[in-house]
């Protein structure tokens, strides 16, 4: 009786030794996960888009691979929230002219060549090629927000922001957070 007793004293003690120590453990995920974000017909809801899993890599690193130009979602567990952050590899570079009141973009091809046949939007603004200056301009816009850039059968979404400077710079990556339904 006193050894059966015994035996399970020691199990017992044993366990709450070797049991997960929950203040101490992780909590975000170990890996993110990079998702390719494509069209299936018209955007209407989430569900119409699909993502395809890319890749994976460690928690707290940036991406090393090589992506194809396109729309991508950076995917992480955070304690209880998903962490969703966008990130583009455009198919074209996009460089901002600041003269401190328009917005002028000028816009390349992987081969260094001017792009004047992409669709430009800037808050549902469309932004026009002026074939003078070779850049795409609107007179004293605002320039913050994000702007859709339809070249080559992608569209490419660029966030822009002013600085406290006054210049503006190019954000391609920017973040979202859920909480799990």
């Amino acid at each position: 009786m006193y050894r059966s007793l015994l035996i399970f004293c020691a199990i017992l003690l044993l366990s709450d030794c070797i049991a997960q120590d929950l203040v101490d453990s992780r909590t975000t995920s170990s890996d993110n996960q990079a998702l390719r974000i494509a069209r299936q017909g018209t955007i209407n809801s989430e569900e119409d888009l699909f993502y395809s899993k890319v890749d994976s890599f460690p928690t707290g690193t940036d991406y090393q691979g090589i992506l194809k130009p396109g729309n991508y979602l950076k995917v992480f567990i955070d304690k209880d929230k998903i962490d969703l952050e966008y990130f583009c590899t455009p198919n074209i570079h996009v460089s901002i002219v600041d003269n401190q009141t328009d917005l002028i973009l000028q816009l390349r091809n992987h081969t260094g060549e001017t792009v004047t046949d992409a669709l430009m939007r800037i808050g549902g603004r469309r932004i026009p090629f002026d074939e003078k200056t070779g850049s795409y301009s609107l007179k004293k816009a605002n320039c913050r927000g994000i702007i859709s850039v339809g070249h080559d059968g992608m569209t490419s979404l660029i966030r822009l922001e002013r600085r406290n400077t006054g210049a503006i710079r190019i954000l391609i990556h920017f973040k979202t957070e859920q909480t799990p339904r």
